[in-house]
């Protein structure tokens, strides 16, 4: 297999096409993994830096592909998938995890009330929504979306001494 790069951000997928991973794994649903790759520690051994960057793997760590059928290949996917999410300047890091956490309560009370035949059919959905800002700027986000600027912002943390 050639080298994939890894994918940053998640494309829609088109009809001929689907979730691959480097390992050969089998049913993908895609995971935004964290890999540190620098961390700094103090004298008494707190860290006080990290360094991350994030991708998208299987469930099991493999790099994530996108398979195209009608091709019998990987697919080419836009650069824009290949780049990390920059977020929105009104956007931190806290409203990122209150929106995150406020999607997946809802999620959970929706899917929690289905029959198990329904549910089956909503175990890979994802909720998409806008924003508007005071500026009139209107941002669409889904559930990766959040995920992906949210590790855009942690990506490089300077921790405090607690």
């Amino acid at each position: 297999m050639e080298n994939l790069k890894p994918i940053k951000q998640l494309p829609e997928l088109k009809d001929n096409q689907e979730w691959a991973c480097e390992g050969g794994c089998g049913d993908i649903q895609p995971v935004l993994h964290r890999n540190v790759y620098c961390e700094r520690w103090d004298l008494s051994g707190r860290k006080i830096e990290e360094k991350a960057e994030h991708y998208y793997t299987c469930q099991n760590g493999h790099i994530l592909a996108v398979w195209d059928a009608d091709a019998n290949d990987y697919a080419l996917l836009p650069d824009q998938a290949y780049q990390k999410r920059k977020a929105h300047k009104e956007l931190s890091l806290r409203a990122i995890q209150n929106l995150i956490d406020e999607i997946q309560a809802e999620k959970q009370k929706m899917i929690g009330g289905m029959s198990s035949e329904i549910r089956e059919f909503f175990e890979f959905s994802k909720i998409s929504f806008e924003l508007t800002f005071k500026s009139g700027e209107v941002l669409s986000l889904d559930e990766h979306h959040l995920n992906e600027l949210k590790a855009s912002l942690t990506e490089n943390m300077i921790l405090g001494a607690e």
